[in-house]
């Protein structure tokens, strides 16, 4: 029989409680969220903030910026509440049960995070909840696109996470909306292997983006001295 989750990550300095959500916390998720370039940031946006992992990670590092997790689905986001409630960053973090189509702050965000579903034309999973957490009927690419146009500083950032295949698809639906590539993040499992996950950030201006490569483990297994890097200010055995 599959090894069940562990109802709990622990971190370095916040513990995401996980038996409630669909989603568990995942590798890609915690490179997402200790890459996001955080620096001048005064407010955060998680889009689909689900355990609240984005939102506490980015919490963690820039610790001038009030941050906000946006999710529909109320289990998530009540444990989401909750670690925000237990962590350090309890005063700073909020988390909002909102469809982000209807979420409509005062004032705008210096940068949005975001690991959105993706599955795009796959068959519905069985669970409801594990659905909306991976297919996009729930936050169309154009819908979040829209949104995050709308909630963005005319400076600010988008740093999202997606599959090689659906970053195309939404780039082309995030430059319709006028945000633009200025930074990429290749991940690969190793050197060999095909690309895992894209990290892209996206900005209002229209020019030539960077590219990066991220390796997450040695050819023998062992994590790469760049993810070890990385992920020192969160693992626990880094």
């Amino acid at each position: 029989m599959p090894r069940p989750k562990n109802p709990f990550f622990r971190f370095k300095q916040f513990t995401i409680w996980q038996d409630q959500t669909a989603l568990k916390v995942c590798t890609e998720a915690c490179i997402l969220g200790a890459y996001a370039a955080v620096s001048g940031a005064h407010r955060i946006l998680d889009i689909g903030t689900g355990t609240g992992l984005l939102a506490l990670m980015t919490a963690q590092r820039a610790p001038q910026a009030q941050v906000v997790g946006v999710e529909i689905e109320p289990n998530a986001a009540l444990q989401a509440q909750q670690n925000a409630q237990k962590s350090p960053f309890a005063a700073r973090v909020q988390i909002c049960q909102i469809p982000i189509q209807d979420f409509m702050p005062t004032v705008a965000f210096d940068l949005v995070v975001c690991n959105p579903p993706f599955f795009n034309n796959h068959l519905p999973a069985r669970a409801f909840a594990r659905q909306q957490a991976l297919h996009t009927q729930t936050l169309p690419f154009e819908d979040l696109a829209v949104a995050t146009a709308r909630l963005l500083t005319p400076d600010g950032q988008l740093v999202i996470l997606l599959p090689a295949y659906e970053t195309q698809l939404f780039v082309q639906t995030a430059q319709q909306n006028g945000l633009f590539p200025v930074n990429q993040l290749a991940i690969y499992q190793r050197v060999g292997s095909p690309i895992f996950r894209l990290i892209t950030t996206f900005g209002r201006a229209n020019h030539l983006f960077d590219t990066e490569t991220l390796y997450i483990h040695e050819t023998d297994g062992s994590y790469s001295a760049t993810f070890k890097a990385l992920l020192k200010p969160y693992y626990l055995h880094l």
